[in-house]
Order: C-alpha cells, then sequence, then structure tokens
C-alpha cells in the first residue's frame, strides 16, 4: 500500500522570509501526522535557507510517524545524522549561479527580502554586517557593496555603487568597518559572497 509522506520545508521558509519564529515547522508537522499522513519529509541544506538544525531535532523528537531527512553529502550535514531518522534521502544541492539580486538593509539595519536564514553562516554574517547600520538620510540612490569572506577568514568588499550622499555613504563604511565577521566554520567548503543594497527611510 502506497504511503504518504508530506514535505514541510517551505512552512519553515516563511519563517524565514518574516524573520520571527512562526510558522513552526514543528507545528505543521503535528497537523500533517493529525490529518493522517504516514511521514514527516524535511531538506536540511548546506545554506539553511529554510529547516535550520534545530528543526531537525525538534520535529524528530515530536513526531510519531517516519521521519525521512533530505541532506546533502556534505560534512557539516552528515553530522546531523545522529538523529536517527528512519530514513534518510541524498540530494545533490547544486551550487547557486551568482546574480544581481540585492539583500537589502534598511536604514535601521533591518533585514529586508531575500536575507539568508539567521543560522546560516551567510546569515550571520549578513546580521553583522548590518548590525551597525543607522541613517535618517534619503539619498537620490541606494548604495551597493558585494561582500566576500574567504576560506581562511579574511574578508573585503567592492563598492558597486555609492548613493551620491557623503553622509549615507559613511553610515555604510561605519557599519562595514566595525562589522564583527565570524569565524568560518571548519566544514565550510566554498567562500561567502552577499550582494548587499543599503537604503535610507523613504526609499525602502
Amino acid at each position: 500500500m502506497p504511503l504518504l509522506g508530506i514535505n514541510i520545508d517551505h512552512v519553515a521558509t516563511v519563517r524565514e522570509a518574516r524573520k520571527t519564529c512562526e510558522p513552526d515547522p514543528v507545528w505543521a508537522a503535528a497537523l500533517v501526522e493529525l490529518a493522517g499522513a504516514d511521514g514527516i519529509t524535511i531538506h536540511l541544506r548546506e545554506d539553511r535557507r529554510h529547516i535550520q538544525d534545530a528543526d531537525v531535532y525538534a520535529v524528530r523528537e515530536q513526531i510519531q510517524t517516519r521521519f525521512n531527512l533530505e541532506m546533502a553529502n556534505h560534512p557539516e550535514i552528515v553530522e546531523i545524522e545522529e538523529v536517527t531518522p528512519a530514513e534518510i534521502t541524498e540530494v545533490e544541492e547544486i551550487a547557486p549561479i551568482e546574480t544581481t539580486e540585492f539583500i537589502g538593509v534598511g536604514s535601521e539595519g533591518e533585514a529586508g527580502s531575500g536575507a539568508p536564514g539567521p543560522a546560516s553562516y551567510e546569515g550571520r554574517v549578513f546580521s553583522a554586517i548590518r548590525r551597525n547600520f543607522r541613517t535618517s538620510v534619503n539619498p537620490s540612490q541606494s548604495y551597493q557593496i558585494s561582500f566576500t569572506v574567504n576560506l581562511d577568514g579574511s574578508h573585503s568588499h567592492e563598492v558597486l555603487r555609492t548613493s551620491g550622499d557623503s553622509s549615507f555613504d559613511r553610515a555604510v563604511t561605519h557599519a562595514l568597518n566595525s562589522a564583527s565577521i565570524p569565524p568560518v566554520p571548519p566544514s565550510r567548503t566554498s567562500s561567502v559572497n552577499l550582494q548587499i543594497e543599503f537604503f535610507g527611510p523613504d526609499s525602502q
């Protein structure tokens, strides 16, 4: 008899986009079980774009049905196998293609759309950069940078476009110079490159 397994990844996608604790994948898993599903599937990606490590442990502890963990064959992810899921599905993750899609930073340092999950290394780097950005200036255009963290921990940024307002540009420079970039995880195999765009109060 065929069994029905439900993937709840995109519940976490909504949560990460909102930068809150809701909706909760654990509650979603419980509702799916109550509705009669035979199993729960989640995909822990290397970039942690939706499901986070804590979700894996929490879902495994709470559900009563079959647990399928999708994952790439990556050292950092393989360690999670200790949660002993009923089933492991290896999923190849294609490296993201670099685009000119920017992650926004608001005038109070708040994260805009497209921000990486806060528990991922990319998310921690982004948080370190935006944390000290504050401005009341409304420039004629946003300020854009490309920020890179290499595997050896060194980092640099390239200014792609200034705002045209010296006060606003100084606020960005301050945020970059005061950013405390976290150490690169030993298991990481690729550098980080973030395209970041800084906005004024009225231009987000």
